[in-house]
């Protein structure tokens, strides 16, 4: 059961994640706006990542790590914008992205129990 429900939340969150990529993709690639570079290092998973996790638990925990990078990369990317349409969009996305964290987090404690 809690097994079939985190494939189900993954699915689902997977789907939004797409969104938010095409939604970045349609209102600054396409409209030929520049994203500042940043050290993208500093938001990635690096030494946890891998493809094969032992157990549901060991995965959740490393997707809300993930979530958690992700919620801070977008916050910062509100704060250097200097657009008030671009700050907006990305503090959304930090919303989504945190929204992510809680539902993988509430899994996690589901599956502890």
């Amino acid at each position: 059961e809690v097994y079939s429900n985190v494939a189900q939340l993954c699915e689902q969150l997977a789907d939004e994640e797409l969104g938010h990529k095409q939604k970045l993709q349609q209102d600054f690639m396409m409209a030929g706006q520049a994203v500042l570079p940043m050290e993208l290092s500093e938001y990635v998973v690096h030494s946890e990542q891998k493809t094969i996790f032992m157990d549901c638990q060991e995965f959740l925990a490393f997707a809300v790590k993930k979530e958690e990078k992700s919620v801070k990369f977008y916050k910062e990317m509100a704060e250097e914008a200097t657009d008030a349409r671009y700050k907006n969009i990305f503090l959304n996305l930090a919303i989504e992205e945190e929204k992510h964290k809680e539902a993988l987090q509430k899994k996690l404690e589901d599956l502890l129990k």
